[in-house]
């Protein structure tokens, strides 16, 4: 039996689906990593690590490209949207479309990292924390 479920007409524009179905889940995919994978290999304060500004790339190519796709399709681009880029640094791999929104005037993003230094260097941050 085949049922479909339908957003109510006074709701479908208040909330955007996100069209993003993950490759795995937990529920499928083992988890690759044990206890001792996850123990810091530098047990010093986070705060010393971020107290100076490292302007390296955090993830690797292929990371950056699978990240501005769904970027590409998740993110607002409509005038008045605003993006809070958590975890940001001197650079945000956002698609050309979502920088350009920022060029233009049509959005704003708020970025929160560990080293404002980086952060003054991030082109599409209107202010950051």
């Amino acid at each position: 039996m085949s049922t479909s479920t339908s957003i109510p007409a006074s709701t479908s524009t208040a909330r955007r689906q996100i069209p993003y179905q993950p490759r795995s889940s937990p529920s499928t995919t083992p988890f690759p990593y044990n206890a001792k994978d996850l123990e810091p290999m530098d047990d010093s304060p986070d705060e010393i690590f971020y107290s100076e500004p490292r302007f390296v790339t955090h993830i690797d190519d292929g990371a950056i490209t699978a990240l501005r796709s769904y970027f590409a399709e998740v993110l607002p681009t409509t005038e008045g949207s605003r993006i809070l880029d958590m975890c940001t640094s001197w650079i945000s791999h956002y698609p050309p479309q979502v920088e350009k929104a920022v060029e233009d005037g049509c959005i704003e993003v708020v970025g929160v990292g560990m080293n404002n230094e980086e952060m003054k260097y991030n082109k599409v941050l209107k202010e950051n924390t």
